[in-house]
């Protein structure tokens, strides 16, 4: 099925075969999808907010591209480090830090070695005013940066440190 940008919002779904269907860029925003088997569904920019997505059949990585938050019935095991990360960014672009902060944090339990989990945590500790814990994130993710071989990367996180710390 081509649903490529359909509106589905609300929908009542469950139990239904999508199977590869193509829904990328489709609202499925307050939908039921309970049972349906959405395995091969192609699901980029895909919205699943406030979706019921109970015993639903999803493909691993599924959700890495979609906008997922508030949504129920998701299995702890598709929620991969990718997907948590970007659910942390979309907290931080609506200014819901602490809520930024739990999904980073799940990123970094999920994949510890990520160094952008760790100074997007960082960054949403210090909008929160917490520049201690903020400044331990940004030179840990440093230290990745610099173990993967990102050493500009790296010196751009040290330096912002460096301001940071002279700002207080």
């Amino acid at each position: 099925s081509d649903l490529q940008r359909a509106n589905l919002s609300r929908a009542l779904l469950d139990g239904a075969d999508l199977r590869d269907a193509d829904l990328r860029f489709s609202s499925l925003q307050g939908a039921s999808l309970r049972g349906a088997d959405l395995r091969g569904a192609k699901l980029n920019g895909t919205d699943l907010r406030q979706a019921d997505l109970s015993g639903s059949q999803l493909s691993p990585g599924a959700l890495e591209r979609t906008h997922w938050l508030g949504a129920r019935g998701i299995n702890q095991g598709l929620r991969s480090p990718a997907s948590l990360h970007n659910a942390g960014v979309d907290e931080a672009q609506a200014g819901r830090w602490p809520q930024a902060e739990r999904l980073f944090d799940e990123a970094i339990q999920a994949d510890p070695d990520q160094a952008m989990s760790w100074i997007a945590r960082g960054l949403s500790r210090g909008e929160q005013g917490d520049e201690t814990k903020a400044a331990q994130d940004l030179l840990h993710a440093a230290d990745l940066l610099d173990r993967q071989g990102a050493t500009e990367e790296s010196e751009q996180v040290r330096r912002a440190v460096s301001k940071l710390n002279n700002n207080n």
